[in-house]
């Protein structure tokens, strides 16, 4: 006869409310792993009294099988009517007794046999709890007695918490609740964002996880044991790794213009807390009117005076700072006679599916060199630009509200560029009327017609007693 071992992993929150409080734990001579064996010690050979206390985790599915290689029928030890009991099951176990071809065989469980009947013993851990399976003779011969401890997945651990020295955290956990069917045998700790892991086994209760990138971090853990995985802990506070800042954006537009809103930049620099940004003492200043956010890197402003000045950007945190390189902006003096186009402003309405009438060339003034034309936001569907003039025309294909677009000419590297503004506007297109429906005409006698009168209204004068080609016309005076 032979037991074997068929496994079914349950994992999650059902399996670790099912918990039961006071199961005793097996005797300390099972084996570190706590998993069972491939064939538990059912001798038929040695007349002798066999106990044996083991861990089943739930789900877990015992196979005996009988037949005449396993078990001889004349085994001297296996004599009158032997019994085979699952005890302590209720709600915990369940056991079926299957022949050679598979079919359940009733009853379920095989007592009083003269000898092992030919078929398969399958018993389910289904609760958790301990159940007894035992084997006996009438003689005492043999009185082999299996005592099963359900184990289930732990719950979740309690929230873990968080010690960071450098770049290296220290996180620590503990089991939460009681009993041996749940006893977690390692946890897991991961880092978010992240993902990076540490694990330890009880007794210890934490572990490291090291090379941790600057940032604020949040830890979580789950327990495992032979049966499963728990759900995750809740998350532990954030905690900071801190970090010395390095700029990762730090090249600024290098050229302003008097009275004229800089084109704005923003600085950018790692590490942990988030950096604060300012001009570097006793590297310059920034162009009057212009200033630099602290908290955002935002440089900008109106220049309020022309010239050259330099600078260093620098961030700075509490592990540390970095500074850029030296910054020069120019700052010219705007031309005593700056570009400009002619019109400054046109409208342009339309209906979608008609072609619009063309808007007038944009004529160049104090422009020094060949411009092309470019418009911003784009056009809607079916309007073009034309580069080298800036007339738009087209058909628009659907309705778009009213919208303020900018045409622009500049010239090659933008030294010379100035703008027109279009407000565009494109109606839906009309839904035709329908067409009435004719007007019946009822039939007319034999021998009559109708008079029709195309054109304006018209006043028709009628002889009663004169005749046209035979047709007798007879009535008033009547208009049309």
């Amino acid at each position: 006869m032979t037991v074997d071992i068929r496994r079914r992993l349950i994992v999650g929150a059902a399996a670790i409310a099912a918990v039961l409080a006071g199961v005793t734990a097996p005797s300390t001579a099972l084996a570190a792993s706590n998993t069972p064996p491939t064939n538990y010690p059912i001798t038929a050979t040695n007349c002798t009294t066999i106990t044996f206390d083991q861990w089943i985790n739930l789900g877990d599915t015992l196979t005996i099988t009988f037949n005449s290689a396993n078990y001889p029928v004349n085994n001297p030890c296996w004599t009158g009517n032997n019994t085979a009991n699952l005890t302590n099951n209720v709600g915990v176990a369940t056991m079926v007794f299957r022949d050679d071809t598979g079919q359940a065989v009733t009853p379920t469980v095989p007592n009083n046999f003269s000898s092992w009947p030919q078929g398969t013993l399958v018993i389910t851990a289904v609760g958790t709890g301990t159940f007894n399976l035992t084997f006996a003779t009438p003689t005492g011969g043999v009185n082999s007695a299996f005592r099963f401890f359900v184990r289930v997945p732990p719950g979740a651990p309690t929230t873990p918490t968080v010690s960071v020295s450098g770049t290296t955290a220290t996180v620590s956990t503990a089991r939460s609740g009681a009993g041996a069917a749940s006893e977690p045998t390692s946890f897991v700790i991961t880092a978010s964002p992240g993902d990076d892991t540490c694990t330890f086994s009880p007794p210890s209760g934490s572990c490291n996880i090291s090379n941790l990138a600057p940032g604020p971090y949040t830890f979580t853990a789950t327990a495992r044991n032979s049966a499963g995985i728990s759900d995750p802990s809740s998350a532990s506070i954030s905690t900071g790794v801190d970090g010395p800042p390095v700029l990762t954006a730090k090249t600024p537009l290098l050229t302003g213009t008097l009275g004229v809103p800089y084109a704005g930049y923003t600085f950018v620099a790692s590490g942990y807390p988030a950096p604060e940004f300012y001009v570097e003492a006793g590297t310059g200043s920034l162009p009057p009117g212009m200033s630099l956010d602290p908290i955002t890197g935002v440089l900008s402003g109106t220049p309020t005076r022309g010239g050259t000045f330099s600078f260093k950007v620098e961030a700075t945190n509490t592990p540390g700072d970095d500074s850029s390189d030296l910054i020069t902006i120019t700052i010219a003096e705007p031309p005593s006679n700056p570009p400009a186009l002619a019109p400054d402003a046109q409208v342009l309405s339309g209906t979608a599916g008609v072609a619009v009438s063309p808007t007038a060339a944009l004529r160049l003034v104090n422009f020094t060199l060949p411009t092309t034309f470019a418009v911003y936001p784009a056009l809607p569907q079916g309007l073009v630009l034309d580069p080298v003039t800036g007339v738009v025309s087209g058909t628009p294909v659907a309705a778009y509200a009213s919208t303020r677009h900018w045409v622009t000419a500049s010239t090659a590297g933008g030294s010379e560029t100035a703008s027109s503004t279009l407000q565009v506007s494109v109606a839906a297109s009309p839904t035709p009327t329908p067409a009435p429906d004719p007007v019946p005409v009822p039939p007319l006698p034999p021998g009559d017609s109708y008079l029709t009168l195309a054109g304006s209204p018209q006043t028709v004068q009628v002889d009663p007693n004169a005749e046209s080609n035979g047709v007798d016309i007879t009535g008033d005076d009547f208009s049309m």
